[in-house]
């Protein structure tokens, strides 16, 4: 009978009290490993904690810049298609700024040839400097004196002066009195260095705001000179078209009030008003809807977070543009560069459109086929939908993704649970 060793009873006692041997260089060797993944993973979790917050501060800094630039178109879609910018008139003016102007929608197109030589004008008196803090410029009293402009019935103004009284506490009293009076004229009193004067001027201008001012008890007037007049109370004598007019006031009142004319200096010869529609601000208001539009399609084109919606959210435009009404927008200098997807305008070929077919120029902008339309129906859209449909927020749970981390096949891809706790723990 032959005996297997391997089964002995000696055999497997001496096995089970064996001395087990510790190999130190090997155990050093596992922990230094053990140490290096540990650095891996907090390296790991580092990078991805902050690849996650430079993503957050990305997506808001875009939805800032979408929120802003959805709110800029708006606006010049709105100034582009309410009409008002096709209907409305404007005063322009050959030279200077002796005239301006303003006129109505109803306004009549039309040329004016105005000369201004002399402009309505208020009265003024001034009276004498007074050192402010001396007294005794008007003498301690009650005073009476009387106002009257024009045919107007004068008005009686009683100021009394106490002997403590500041030649500025008098000027103070004299002109509060005249204020509140209700004489058609006001009072201001003006200070240089430490001498004060009083000024008494009509509130309104025209020859038939001239006024006379009198003592009536005591001699404030004449201690004060408040009949020493400056300037005088004047008619605006004006022509308009080698028509002589006369007017109270600088605003004059032409085409059934639909135009206003503002006088505000004499003219040498005469100057030409026009009145009618001014193409440029029409434009202009083209040139900011296109800017601002552009300005939205960059958000979109310049965002690695634009989703599919947001990637064909502008399509109805491009194509409105680029290809269904193309050769007529390209006729008022509106094109679509397709191989980035932004509008572009030519200013003088779209001047020259709105001289040479202005009904056409209006229905390709604000009509209801027209470029305003189709960009308005585009921010309805972006306003009732949420921001999160056109640029996806970052996710947490896409930084977890550690296969894609490239430590899949080693010993890093055992650590990922750990690795997760210590990525959210450097976000908390």
């Amino acid at each position: 009978m032959t005996t297997i060793t391997q089964l002995s009873r000696n055999y497997l006692l001496s096995s089970l009290y064996a001395s087990y041997t510790v190999n130190k260089s090997s155990f050093n060797s596992q922990q230094n490993q053990l140490n290096s993944n540990f650095q891996s993973l907090q390296t790991f979790s580092k990078l991805s904690a902050q690849k996650f917050q430079n993503q957050q501060e990305e997506y808001r800094n875009t939805v800032s810049n979408f929120t802003k630039n959805i709110q800029n178109v708006n606006n010049s879609v709105k100034s582009l298609t309410s009409n008002t910018i096709f209907n409305e008139k404007y005063v322009s003016i050959s030279a200077g700024t002796a005239i301006s102007g303003q006129a109505q929608s109803k306004a009549t197109s039309a040329q004016y040839a105005v000369s201004v030589s002399q402009l309505a004008a208020s009265q003024e008196n001034k009276g004498k400097a007074i050192t402010a803090n001396a007294y005794g410029d008007v003498a301690a009293g009650s005073y009476t004196l009387g106002i009257q402009m024009g045919s107007n019935a004068e008005r009686q103004i009683s100021v009394n002066v106490l002997t403590t009284d500041t030649n500025k506490d008098v000027l103070n009293k004299l002109a509060s009195a005249i204020n509140s009076s209700e004489s058609g004229v006001k009072a201001e009193i003006t200070t240089k260095d430490n001498s004060q004067s009083i000024s008494i001027t009509s509130k309104t201008t025209g020859a038939a705001t001239s006024f006379a001012i009198r003592d009536i008890s005591n001699t404030m007037v004449a201690s004060l000179q408040l009949d020493n007049k400056v300037k005088n109370a004047t008619d605006a004598i004006y022509k308009i078209n080698d028509v002589d007019y006369q007017s109270a006031t600088n605003k004059i009142a032409l085409d059934n009030n639909n135009v206003s004319l503002n006088l505000n200096a004499t003219t040498t010869g005469s100057i030409k008003v026009n009145v009618g529609k001014d193409n440029s601000k029409i434009v202009e208001a083209t040139k900011n809807l296109i800017t601002n539009y552009n300005n939205l399609h960059n958000v979109f084109n310049n965002s690695d977070s634009t989703t599919a919606l947001g990637d064909i959210i502008l399509n109805s435009v491009n194509t409105l543009v680029g290809k269904t009404k193309a050769t007529d927008f390209a006729s008022i200098g509106i094109t679509l560069d397709k191989s980035n997807g932004i509008l572009n305008l030519d200013e003088t070929k779209l001047a020259d459109a709105l001289t040479s077919n202005p009904d056409r120029v209006k229905s390709l902008l604000s009509g209801s086929s027209s470029l305003g339309k189709s960009i308005e129906r585009v921010s309805q859209q972006i306003a009732t939908t949420p921001v999160s449909s056109y640029f996806k927020p970052p996710n947490p749970l896409d930084m977890l993704n550690y296969n894609a981390q490239s430590i899949s096949s080693n010993s890093l891809a055992q650590g990922n649970p750990f690795m997760q706790g210590l990525f959210f723990n450097i976000l908390a």
